[in-house]
């Protein structure tokens, strides 16, 4: 099974990420270990003896190198400070569940399978993004180069004012039904959404915003409202903003 991110974007991830098992009675003993792509694709076989490149040739590493620090998973604190750690280092988070029997050091093999996997997401998200920044065909296109650095560079509560902005504009021009205004709000809206974890529902929310009349409306406030509940971690109102948001 898959890791799930408890920050950050499977679509779009960092590369760079905090992952932590749980063991114990209650799941309240947690082991860590921070997973690094390098940003530079490059062969890794080319600077290792031969003895040793042969090997590596045996297995698909892709072009990006990526390595878990520490190897196996060492004990830290709760959830709740690697949480913490994450929003303060802009890492994305990954809970990779329950820690394999025979304690961290049988765990290498987990390790190395959400390595790769990790890998593979973000060798994925650079390949997507690859044609809408190299086109430069127009200003548009630079717009959008600075509109990702931009959000890339912040934190989820910094993108979601910057969301409820857009939210505001998109709104307004469905009212006055200014199609351009609709469409640059909903875009970055979009762009933004691509940088936040998957259950912030942000896809649902850009839909909701781009819904005409009162229904739409309704939707928006109330995922809005619980995107800003998740980064504040509460999730009694969470839950209770979800029944709200089944009832429209």
């Amino acid at each position: 099974m898959n890791p799930t991110f408890l920050r950050g974007s499977s679509t779009h991830p960092r590369g760079h990420a905090l992952c932590f098992f749980t063991t114990g009675p209650a799941s309240d003993q947690v082991y860590a270990i921070y997973l690094i792509v390098s940003p530079i694709p490059f062969e890794l076989g080319k600077y290792l003896p031969p003895i040793l490149a042969g090997q590596v040739e045996q297995f698909d590493l892709g072009p990006f190198a990526a390595v878990a620090l520490p190897p196996v998973p060492e004990q830290i604190g709760s959830v709740e400070s690697i949480s913490a750690m994450a929003e303060s280092r802009e890492d994305d988070l990954l809970d990779c569940g329950a820690l394999p029997t025979g304690g961290p050091t049988a765990a290498l093999p987990r390790v190395q399978e959400v390595v790769q996997w990790y890998r593979s997401l973000y060798e994925s998200s650079v390949s997507s993004d690859a044609p809408a920044l190299e086109s430069g065909e127009s200003d548009t296109g630079a717009d959008f180069d600075a509109d990702e650095l931009l959000y890339g560079l912040l934190g989820d509560r910094e993108r979601l004012t910057e969301l409820s902005k857009l939210v505001g504009s998109l709104r307004y021009g469905l009212e006055v039904h200014d199609g351009g205004m609709v469409q640059s709000a909903e875009d970055r809206m979009r762009k933004i959404a691509r940088y936040l974890p998957d259950s912030f529902r942000a896809a649902d929310l850009v839909r909701a915003a781009a819904e005409a009349g009162d229904r739409g409306a309704r939707l928006t406030e109330l995922l809005l409202q619980r995107c800003f509940k998740l980064v504040e971690e509460d999730y009694a109102a969470v839950g209770e903003l979800e029944r709200q948001i089944a009832a429209v």
